[in-house]
Formats: structure tokens, sequence, C-alpha cells
């Protein structure tokens, strides 16, 4: 292909002339890496389209798509090149259906292009969507395997919109599936709709496939596609499209931390899965036969090897099994290192589900738990491989972080104790991005209320008001934790702050209203109980309430300690016992 044809107009087809691409990027829902940026053609309306299907349908019924096609897919790879993006940053290209046939007998040009700019096949990755005029099958089945063969790599756009995607997971395997924000609507009020997309996403994972959430535009779905599994997103929330490579962030930082929920242990799983992880002889794609018999003569104690693109992202394994046809064979060994077979380590391949190492230990669990593959499962990094788990290394993990977490809750509620709350407090000091609101509760008038009534009572109250807090403040992007005794923290992300009074005003008036309950109907008549001081005095005391003492720490804030912010709330939680309404608020600026 010619760089003089991006400067002409296609015979009998539209004007290339005008038109250039924007670039959309998909950034990892759990490091908040760019790991891939969309091609999105655009200023087609110089070509006197007036929509991108016009521009293709223009260019199809003339007969003249697969040249226009070949001439934009060399504009937007030459643009992707001269941006000089990270190695593990692929290009997604969107591919007309009715292109499919030719696209793949244009495929050495193509190949030809990426070496020319020094890129590897598998930096290009074809998105394809049904299209009306063509049935699924015809259009996408067999173009996944010849695309995937010729190491490019697949994504399925818009999957969920029709009725045969799911076929399609099985039957053909793409790389990516791209799920229609559609599915998306409704997951929180609908729990059957949610569990069948966390469901579906988990399949995909089984079979090694990655999940992109696409066109997200508020933070909440953002939150919901991150819970329910997906790998990658897109959409204006993230980045809006852009003709400028210098505009398109290297990492969101704050996507690791998105829809937590507070779940305690969840940042410690990669130091679980670090410790089990093994790390089994790796093959490349493109590794001669010869060379691949000699990697398992050498490493006899394992019967299958994980096999990785040139940029290291994991592709499947391939195991020894699969070559005994070969191995036993006379002339086995010598007729697969004959590259006139036209057998390729390719052909050998098996898939084998994937997982971040950044994921939940429960998650890893539940894609290794759909899947039929006996060996265990391969752990990427920004889909870079990283190594493999084990059946039992897997077992280990869940083991080891069940007794990490039972040790740390506080016994009586079950809420993460001191070392989870350290550890929290830490990594909120650590983003000074983040908007946070902390709050820390302490009862009112507890001793001598345990004193009177026992200690059977006063967890009853503790127990009471972690009910709660779960009730009332739980939710998206909120810490809850148990200090101990009747001392409680809460954590928000991104919340305004009069927002987050008003949860801990309705929290303080439904503890205030149901320990009542708690107290003799002569106690409660008086409005409180005759106990002794701390100085052994007699006196009347209130009945329990609970103060609170309210921090915030905008973003751009100065360095701070955890200490420091423990001295903070010293001070705020003695003016909320002594304010009129039990709450005192301030906000950390420097």
């Amino acid at each position: 292909m010619s760089d003089v044809l991006l400067d002409q107009t296609v015979p009998d087809g539209p004007s290339l002339e005008e038109t250039d691409f924007a670039f959309q990027p998909l950034f990892s829902l759990h490091s908040g890496a760019c790991l891939g940026v969309e091609a999105l053609l655009r200023r087609y309306r110089a070509a006197g389209a007036a929509s991108i299907g016009e521009f293709f349908d223009n260019a199809y019924h003339r007969g003249r798509l697969p040249e226009v096609d070949l001439a934009l897919r060399e504009r937007a790879i030459a643009k992707f090149a001269a941006a000089k993006y990270d190695s593990k940053v692929r290009l997604f290209y969107n591919l007309d259906v009715r292109n499919l046939e030719a696209c793949v007998g244009q495929a050495p040009a193509t190949i030809d292009l990426l070496d020319r700019h020094g890129l590897d096949p598998a930096t290009l990755v074809f998105e394809v969507a049904e299209h009306p005029a063509l049935p699924l099958r015809q259009t996408l089945l067999g173009a996944t395997t010849e695309c995937r063969s010729l190491g490019f790599g697949v994504a399925v756009d818009d999957f969920g919109r029709e009725s045969g995607g799911v076929r399609l997971l099985f039957e053909q395997r793409p790389d990516f599936i791209k799920i229609d924000r559609a599915m998306f609507d409704g997951t929180l009020e609908d729990g059957r709709r949610r569990r069948f997309l966390s469901q579906l996403i988990t399949m995909a994972h089984t079979l090694g496939i990655t999940v992109v959430a696409e066109a997200i535009e508020t933070e909440q779905e953002l939150i919901v596609c991150k819970e329910l599994g997906c790998d990658l997103a897109q959409g204006y929330l993230l980045c809006r499209p852009t003709d400028r490579s210098d505009e398109i962030p290297d990492r969101l930082v704050h996507l690791t931390e998105i829809g937590q929920r507070g779940r305690p242990g969840r940042r410690n799983d990669r130091l679980f899965i670090d410790e089990h992880m093994e790390t089994p002889p790796v093959l490349r794609v493109n590794e001669r036969m010869k060379d691949v018999f000699e990697v398992f003569r050498a490493h006899k104690n394992f019967n299958f090897c994980p096999v990785l693109d040139e940029e290291g992202r994991p592709l499947g394994i391939l195991r020894e099994t699969e070559l005994k046809e070969y191995t036993y064979s006379t002339y086995g060994r010598d007729l697969m290192a004959n590259r006139a077979f036209g057998k390729t380590l390719r052909d050998f391949v098996s898939p084998c589900p994937i997982a971040d190492i950044n994921a939940s230990a429960e998650s890893i669990l539940a894609t290794f738990s759909q899947n039929e593959v006996p060996e265990g499962i391969l752990i990427s990094e920004d889909l870079i491989y990283r190594g493999f788990l084990s059946t039992g290394a897997l077992l280990r993990v869940i083991n080891e972080k069940n007794l990490v977490q039972a040790r740390d809750q506080n016994p009586l509620t079950r809420l993460p104790g001191n070392a989870s709350i350290q550890d929290f407090l830490t990594d909120c000091l650590d983003d000074k991005a983040a908007d946070r609101t902390l709050v820390y509760f302490d009862f009112d008038n507890f001793k001598p209320f345990n004193d009177s009534y026992g200690f059977r009572q006063g967890d009853r109250a503790i127990l009471l008001f972690a009910d709660l807090m779960r009730q009332i403040l739980d939710g998206d992007n909120v810490f809850l934790g148990h200090v101990g005794g009747d001392d409680f923290v809460a954590a928000f992300r991104d919340e305004p702050a009069d927002r987050v009074l008003e949860r801990v005003v309705a929290l303080r008036a439904a503890f205030t209203r149901d320990v009542e309950s708690f107290y003799r109907p002569e106690d409660r008549a008086k409005g409180g109980l005759r106990a002794r001081d701390r100085q052994g005095e007699w006196r009347t005391f209130p009945l329990l309430s609970a103060s609170a003492a309210v921090l915030r720490l905008v973003p751009g804030r100065g360095a701070r300690t955890a200490d420091e912010v423990v001295q903070y709330f010293g001070t705020l939680k003695k003016q909320a016992k002594s304010s009129t309404d039990g709450i005192c608020y301030a906000c950390l600026t420097e």
C-alpha cells in the first residue's frame, strides 16, 4: 500500500484527504493504566457523508470498501506509531464486517505496514460488530479465527446487543469483548440482571477473554462495571476522544479505588498471590517447534507451558500431551521442525483462564471454578503475563486471606479492625488527589450504661450501632471500621460534605431512638440513669448517644501522617461531645 494513496481520492469512492482519526483510550480498572486506544474516524463530512455509517455505505455500494478501509487503516497505524505509546498499548481499529474477507486477504500488506512502523501484529486489534446486512456466523466466526491465526487481536464490539454473542464466546473466543452500555442499565435495581452479567463476565475470563465496559459516562456506571469484574473501561467520564496523543494520560490513579466499598484485605490479596505464584517455563508464540520440544525435555517437572505473544501477553497454554502424536512417532519431531509442514505453535495452544494480579482472590476463584482446565489460572498485570496459580496455590491464597481477615476483624461486630483501619488511613493520606471525609464515632455515657446494665447489654448496644452503620452509611466508596469498644470509624470518598453530615445526623438519630429500648422503663421515663462517675461520685447520666468528629481531607492537601490525623480527631471529639448536636466538623487543607 502506497503512502501516496492517503493524499488522493479513492477512485469512485469517498475522498480521504480531509479525514482524520481521534483516539479514545481504554484504561485498566485494576491499575488505571492506559492499555489501548480506539481509532475513531473524524471529518468524514468533508467526504460528503452525514455519518460514519454513510461514509462506509458509500464506499461499499461503489465497490471500493477494501481500498478505502486499507487506506484508513494505514493512516490510523501511522498516527498511532507517531504517538510513541508504551509497548503495552494496543490500537483498536473498527473494521466494517462487510470487509472482513478482504481484510484477511490484505493481511500481508497490513503486517508489512506494522513492521515498517516497528509494531508487532498483536498491537493491532480489529474491532468488529454485527451488521444487519449479514448473519452473525458469516460475519464474525470465521474472521476471528483467521485474524488471530495471523497474530492480530480481535474485539467484539457492542457485545450483548445481539442474541448470538454468547455463542461467539465459545466457538471462536475473541481476545476482547466490549460490553454494550445498555447491558449495565438497571443492574443496581435488578438483581437477576446483575447476576447474569456477573456470570457472563466470569465466563469470558474463564475462556481467557478480556472484558471492556464501553461508553461509560457516570461514576455510578464505572463502579458497577468494576464491581462486576470488567477489566478495561472507556468513555467520556474517563477521557473524551482526542486527536492529540499528549492529552491521553498514561494512567488514571483514582480507578484503583473506585468501587472498593471498604472491603478490608482486598489490597493485600496481591501479596498472597505474589507469594504463591509459580513460574513454569514460557513459550513465545513464534517459537520454533524444534525448540518447543527442547523446553519440555529440559523441564520434565512441567507438563504444560504458558504461551505468550511477542509483547508478553498470555494467549493460553501448551500441554505436552498435545504433542504426543509427534513426540513418539518415528519422524514426528523432524516433521514438526520442518516449516513446510505448516503446523506452528499457535495451532496447539489451548484456552486457559486469565486473571489480573490486582483482582480479588474471590473473583479469581470464581473464574477458576467455572473452568475445566485442571492446571490452574494465568496471572497477568496490565494484560502482561506475570505467572501461574495452580489449583493448590489458589486454595492456599484463599485460606491465608481468610485467616488474616478473621484475625483482624472485630469478633463482635465483624467490621474491619485496627490493622485494616491503619492501612486504610495510610492509603487515604498517600492519595493527595482524593477528596475524603473521615468520621470518628464515640458513644456518650457508655461507661455508666455498661456498669449498670452489664457487659452483655453493652455488647448489644455496640452491635446495634454497627448494624445501623451498615444500613445508613455503607455504600459505594465507603469504608466502615470498628476501632474497639464503643469507637467506630467511617470514611467517604468523593462524597459532598453536606451529604456526609446528613448521613451522620441520620445515624445518630437512629441510634439514640433505638437504644432507648435497652433501658428499664423507669430510666427511660427519667431520661437517664443514676450511676457513679469516674471519680466515684453518684450522678444522673443522659441516655446513650454517639458523638461524631468529622474531618474532611481535600484534594491537594499537604503531607500528613496517621498520627497527626489521630491527634486532630482527639481535639474534634472533645468539641463534638460539648456541642449541642454532638457533631464537630473540620476541613484539613494544609
